[in-house]
């Protein structure tokens, strides 16, 4: 048997891997798991997924110095401006900040692992455990979580990435430098139970589960969470409320309000009043981890996406998931209450990920309420709009639509490891 250890700090790794059978189909490979993480001490976690073949150790928390922070600064800088002194950097970097933790060296050791899997290599969280693998020499891989994730930048940088399509695998040539041979292509694991035949409800028994009439317009808000200081999200649900009172939109639409992890619950609370609003969030969490989901949670949003009328979603990943159920969804950048909050959040998203979408009018922006309001009433009357720019987005950006994404992760795991060990 070959190991492999893979790492993560956050709940969303329990959706996008394990609730898609990744710790089996490693062992249909004759590949053991060990897995470094803060919910090893978690009862409730560890009993749900111990099997034959995996392990569990904790990840100790990491924080990076001041003079670790200026290293990759420095390090983005070259990236940029110099990067034919990328490679000498990085042995700089390793010769002066790589002192690894001895208790995760000596299980390396121990377990002569032939990979090690970075879940989050934006983040530091899995330092020392990647500290680990390069004292020893053991390749790694990283797996690059969302489609905007190359903008935001990589504080680990991994021997081999895989990410979702040939635009991420663009930009990580090309922002982050990688050379060609070390991105792979596997998809979005997070996606395949949207491909899964047997999650699949009809509108009516999708309405019924939420006590709403299948005959009624269903528009859906998805947030994209609060990441600013104060910023405040409820101005759209407020502008919703206001556009059916008045007319502007059908006064018989029903309104599902999907909340990013990201959003504050407590501050959507008051619009359960309303006859016709449906909050629907997150419900699950592992202490040490955060927020997670399971298989039928995702098929409840996959329904959610398939049997809405319109979303409505400042810019959230969801802009593209709804692409998959060719479900007309406008893109509002506006904010009625913090102008400047909202004009500093949506230029940003402009100059990076979306600008892609913007330039190509690969699904509508608005830039006002009165825009929004003609643009859902277009959609909600025309479900066709834009129906050409939402299958390019799947081509481009889901890119794979078979639910097979775990599977090619953990065949590029297998390959991996084969030719480390055999080496």
């Amino acid at each position: 048997m070959i190991n492999i250890i893979i790492s993560f700090s956050e709940g969303r790794v329990v959706r996008d891997l394990f609730y898609n059978s990744f710790p089996e189909l490693l062992h249909q490979y004759g590949l053991n798991l060990e897995v470094f993480t803060p919910a090893q001490r978690v009862p409730e976690f560890t009993q749900r997924w111990e099997q034959p073949g995996v392990r569990f150790y904790p990840l100790p928390p990491c924080s990076l110095s001041k003079s670790e922070y200026r290293a990759l600064a420095i390090r983005a800088r070259i990236i940029q401006s110099a990067p034919r002194l990328l490679d000498l950097w990085l042995r700089i970097e390793r010769a002066q900040y790589n002192q690894p933790d001895p208790a995760i060296v000596g299980v390396f050791r121990r377990e002569n692992p032939s990979l090690l899997v970075i879940t989050n290599p934006m983040q530091h969280h899995e330092l020392p455990v990647f500290r680990a693998a390069q004292s020893l020499g053991i390749p790694t891989l990283g797996v690059i979580r969302s489609w905007d994730n190359l903008y935001k930048g990589l504080r680990l940088r991994p021997d081999v990435l895989a990410v979702w399509n040939p635009i991420n695998r663009e930009e990580a040539i090309r922002l982050m430098k990688y050379p060609p041979e070390r991105v792979e292509m596997i998809g979005a694991t997070q996606f395949d139970p949207y491909f899964d035949p047997a999650g699949v409800c009809t509108r009516q028994e999708f309405a019924a589960g939420l006590g709403l009439d299948p005959a009624r317009p269903i528009i859906t808000l998805a947030t994209l969470g609060a990441f600013q200081h104060q910023y405040d999200e409820t101005y759209l649900m407020d502008w919703l409320m206001d556009a059916i009172r008045a007319g502007e939109l059908p006064p018989e639409a029903q309104v599902i309000c999907r909340l990013h992890p990201a959003s504050r619950l407590e501050q959507f609370l008051k619009y359960q009043a309303y006859p016709n609003v449906r909050l629907s969030f997150i419900d699950k969490f592992i202490p040490s981890l955060g927020w997670t989901m399971t298989r039928e949670d995702v098929f409840f949003v996959a329904n959610l996406l398939r049997h809405s009328d319109v979303v409505i979603s400042p810019g959230s990943t969801i802009t593209i998931e709804t692409a998959i159920f060719d479900t007309p969804t406008i893109v509002p950048i506006f904010h009625t209450y913090q102008p400047e909050a909202g004009k500093l959040q949506f230029n940003q998203h402009l100059a990076t990920h979306f600008r892609r979408l913007k330039e190509l009018d690969l699904v509508p922006i608005v830039d006002t309420p009165e825009a929004l309001a003609e643009a859902t009433r277009r959609a909600l009357a025309d479900r066709s709009w834009y129906r050409a720019q939402r299958k390019q987005l799947v081509d481009d950006y889901i890119y794979f639509t078979d639910g097979k994404s775990t599977e090619r992760l953990v065949d590029l795991i297998n390959r991996l490891s084969t030719i480390q060990s055999r080496g």
